[in-house]
């Protein structure tokens, strides 16, 4: 993606020029997660891997905890796409789809 490489490498230039260590892991962590959301799992992981290395380093333990559940993070980007279903859950999806809700299922709904 060219425009997330410009980001990176904007945020590459800054990195080299601060002062601010927990700031920049901060920068190198987002950066692994915009290139997984892109797709990108070799560069992801080169940046994860370089914010994991600073925030162990300088024992910022809320990102090294972010850091090191890679395997959640690709799976909270990752489209899931659709799935088969089971007959049974196939039948409990057209159980709960057929339920008639009547006067209880309405929402309330008072003027203030």
């Amino acid at each position: 993606c060219p425009a997330l490489d410009r980001i990176a490498a904007e945020l590459e230039r800054r990195i080299s020029l601060s002062a601010l260590p927990y700031e920049n892991c901060q920068a190198l962590y987002h950066l692994g997660c915009a290139y997984a959301a892109a797709g990108d799992d070799e560069r992801s992981q080169r940046y994860l891997s370089r914010a994991r290395k600073l925030a162990k380093a300088r024992n910022f333990y809320e990102l090294i905890h972010k850091t090191e559940q890679p395997e959640l993070m690709r799976a909270a980007y990752r489209d899931a796409g659709p799935h088969d279903l089971s007959d049974a859950s196939r039948t409990v999806v057209a159980a709960v789809a057929s339920l008639e809700l009547g006067e209880a299922g309405a929402l309330a709904v008072s003027d203030p």
